[in-house]
């Protein structure tokens, strides 16, 4: 059976994960404070539309928990385990680093410590071994993240589907819990401690399903409402450059609030996109090959990252850049490598489907 799409939603991821490409690429400057703050409101969709197409009742909390670690967890240890061997082998004939550097960056990446530096301290563990040659590992954090929480979300949206309300508490409460995980300093292996911070936002993606959140407006007032929120929301974000800080526990001070303001950027952030994209979809544009980069949104994010980082393994270029002396040049080489990577990206998922096809006929 054929998973049927809603494409105005894949348009939204499409728009996530260009935006996060870019700004994982681009040196800053005003280029990058528009596709920080486009990526750090966007990326707040892959978790909401997590919970949005979830279906209370439809599977048993086991199949359910099985499916999200079929769809995040598979990809993210096959993925990165292929890709460390690859940057490994490639670090190795440029001698830049030792075997025993490459199994060190493998044993603190099961630990969790690439993503943690209080493991760092508590081992002693240099960050060289931990993987500084291997920052696309890094990039990968936020699918184990969003498999943890779609199993919290699981466990808690069959006790309270039944009530808006009851949502809406457990939403504050878990907001608060992560108050609380902060205040006290917790930190835990891959973020773990933002686990229930993500889960909200899961959660109020089911909120908004059973509210019919899309239905409410159409035409004139649809179109000027998403635009106003999504400009004021990202706009905001970029100005500030709140980055990805909102789901790496950088709120900065004052925490709660900071942490509460982010929350409702990416809120109003995702409502306001999905909005303008909705009301393309409903105005007859063909919209199929751009959604086709949302629905193959987390391959292109892997590939993507993966290809870039390899790229600047094997021509030395860096793109990490001192904010107040960015060159022309710096900013030029880096919008052609996240062009080539994104390219290649798409290629690859085109191929890939391809191939999935042909093996589907012949089955």
């Amino acid at each position: 059976m054929t998973k049927t799409r809603v494409k105005f939603v894949d348009m939204v991821k499409g728009l996530a994960i260009l935006a996060i490409a870019m700004n994982h690429i681009i040196a800053p400057g005003i280029l990058k404070s528009i596709f920080g703050g486009m990526s750090c409101v966007l990326l707040f969709a892959f978790f909401f539309y997590s919970g949005y197409f979830y279906h209370v009742g439809k599977k048993s909390i086991k199949d359910g928990i099985a499916a999200r670690a079929k769809s995040l967890l598979v990809p993210f240890f096959t993925y990165s385990l292929s890709f460390w061997l690859i940057g490994s082998v490639i670090l190795l004939i440029k001698a830049q680093e030792t075997i025993m550097d490459a199994l060190c960056c493998l044993r603190n990446f099961f630990a969790g410590s690439i993503w943690n530096r209080v493991i760092q301290d508590l081992f002693g563990w240099e960050y060289h071994n931990l993987g500084k040659n291997y920052p696309f590992l890094a990039d990968f954090w936020f699918l184990p993240a969003m498999f943890i929480a779609s199993v919290l979300f699981i466990l808690l949206v069959e006790k309270v589907s039944r009530s808006v309300v009851s949502q809406v508490i457990t939403i504050v409460v878990l907001l608060a819990a992560t108050g609380a995980l902060r205040f006290f300093g917790i930190s835990l292996p891959y973020n773990l401690q933002l686990i229930p911070y993500w889960t909200a936002i899961i959660l109020l993606g089911q909120i908004a399903r059973n509210v019919n959140l899309f239905e409410k407006l159409s035409g004139a007032a649809a179109w000027v409402t998403g635009i106003v929120t999504s400009v004021v929301s990202i706009g905001i974000t970029a100005y500030f450059t709140l980055g990805a800080k909102m789901f790496r526990g950088e709120f900065d001070k004052p925490e709660p609030l900071m942490m509460a303001a982010v929350f409702l950027l990416g809120c109003f952030g995702t409502y306001g996109v999905s909005l303008i994209c909705k009301q393309i979809e409903d105005s007859g544009v063909k919209v199929d090959k751009f959604a086709y980069i949302g629905s193959h949104s987390l391959y292109l994010y892997v590939y993507h990252v993966f290809i870039a980082w390899i790229i600047c393994m094997i021509t030395g270029f860096s793109m990490r850049y001192d904010p107040e002396n960015v060159t022309g040049e710096q900013l030029a080489i880096s919008i052609v490598l996240a062009v080539v990577s994104i390219a290649l990206s798409i290629l690859i998922s085109v191929c890939a489907d391809k191939i999935k096809s042909k093996r589907a006929v012949k089955g």
